[in-house]
C-alpha cells in the first residue's frame, strides 16, 4: 500500500469546505466533521451532493445529435465560424449557411450563432417548413407566435390563416408585417431561423423559392431595429432556392460550413 503524508488538520470551520484534487484539477467532494474533539473528518463525494431531480446531470457529448441552444455551454472549437456568421446575420438581410449533411450547420447556428444574437438583444423564431404547406402559411404560423403569444392553439391557427392571406395580397404588406413584428421583438430586432431548408426545396421547389423570396422581402430595418433571416441548406439545393429576384440579395450571403 502506498503511504501518504497526513493532510491538513481539520480544524473548526472546515466542515463543509470543498476538497480539491490537483491530479484531477477539480473538486472531489466536501469535508464533513465527524468528531471535532479528535479533529476527524470524512469526504462526502461530489456525486452524493447533487440531487439529480433538482439538478439533472448533463452529458456534454451529443454523439450524432445536433447541438441546440440549450447546449451552448458545451459548444466549442468553432469560434471563428460562429463570429463570422453572427456578423453576417447582423449585417445582411438574409444569410444562408451551406454545407453537406453532417458537417454541423445546425449546431453552428443553434448553439453558436443564435445564443450570441440573443446576447446582442435580438429575439429568435424558428420556422418549420412542411411539404404541402404554402410559403405564406409557413411564415404566418411562425410570426403569429410573435404577434399573438397569448392566444390559444385554435385562435392562433385562425390568426395564422388571416396573416397568410394578408401576406399574399401585395408588395406593401411585408413592410407592414415587419414593423408589427419588430414592435414585439427584442431591443436589437428579430431573427427568423430556417433549418434544413433543402428538405423543403427537395419536396416543394416552387414553394421553397417562394418562402425564401417572402423572407427576403420581410427582412429589413425599422426604427433602428432589424428583422434578419438565417437558414441552413445543402449546397446542392442553392440552385433551386435562389431565383432571379433574390440572386443579387443572396450573392454575398452564402457561408460554407
Amino acid at each position: 500500500m502506498e503511504a501518504h503524508e497526513p493532510g491538513p488538520v481539520i480544524a473548526e470551520g472546515f466542515s463543509g469546505a470543498p476538497v480539491w484534487d490537483d491530479a484531477q484539477d477539480g473538486v472531489l467532494g466536501m469535508t464533513v466533521a465527524a468528531d471535532r474533539r479528535d479533529r476527524t473528518a470524512y469526504l462526502l463525494p461530489s456525486a452524493d451532493l447533487v440531487d439529480e431531480r433538482t439538478v439533472p446531470p448533463r452529458c456534454p457529448y451529443r454523439g450524432l445529435a445536433p447541438f441546440t441552444e440549450d447546449d451552448a455551454e458545451f459548444f466549442h472549437g468553432r469560434d471563428e465560424d460562429t463570429a463570422r456568421v453572427r456578423a453576417a446575420v447582423r449585417g445582411r438581410p438574409v444569410t444562408l449557411v451551406a454545407g453537406p449533411s453532417g458537417c454541423g450547420k445546425s449546431s453552428l447556428v443553434r448553439a453558436g450563432v443564435l445564443p450570441g444574437l440573443r446576447d446582442d438583444g435580438m429575439s429568435v423564431t424558428e420556422l418549420r417548413p412542411v411539404p404541402g404547406v404554402r410559403a405564406s402559411a409557413v411564415v404566418a404560423r411562425a410570426l403569429t407566435g410573435v404577434l399573438e403569444p397569448r392566444l390559444g392553439e385554435v385562435d392562433r391557427l385562425v390568426k395564422a390563416q388571416e396573416l397568410a392571406g394578408l401576406l399574399e395580397t401585395g408588395d406593401d404588406v411585408p413592410a407592414e408585417v415587419r414593423a408589427r413584428v419588430l414592435a414585439h421583438a427584442g431591443s436589437a430586432g428579430h431573427v427568423l431561423f430556417v433549418d434544413q431548408l433543402e428538405e423543403y426545396a427537395g419536396a416543394e421547389p416552387e414553394a421553397a423559392r417562394d418562402l425564401l423570396g417572402l423572407l427576403a422581402a420581410l427582412a429589413g430595418r425599422q426604427d433602428g431595429a432589424v428583422l434578419r433571416v438565417v437558414a441552413t441548406a445543402r449546397p446542392d439545393s442553392l440552385d433551386t432556392l435562389v431565383t432571379t429576384g433574390t440572386s443579387d440579395l443572396l450573392s454575398d450571403a452564402r457561408y460554407r460550413s
